[in-house]
């Protein structure tokens, strides 16, 4: 019988509550947050924030070039 190594890929949703004086900075504690958690099999590169934020905080915005 052969052996075989299957990659499988899932997605997992989290929120997180973060202090922050505006949205920005909100966004950037909550990368860095998520950043520092050890997982080697996290994926470089594969973090986003859901577009959800866009309507809960309507009045404000944050810009990836800042944070990145």
């Amino acid at each position: 019988m052969k052996t075989y190594n299957i990659p499988i890929l899932w997605t997992s949703y989290q929120r997180r509550e973060i202090k922050a004086e505006n949205l920005q900075d909100a966004v950037k504690k909550a990368l860095g947050q998520f950043l520092s958690e050890s997982d080697e099999l996290y994926l470089e590169d594969s973090f986003e924030i859901d577009g959800i934020i866009e309507e809960e905080y309507p009045d404000e915005s944050f810009d990836w070039n800042k944070i990145l």
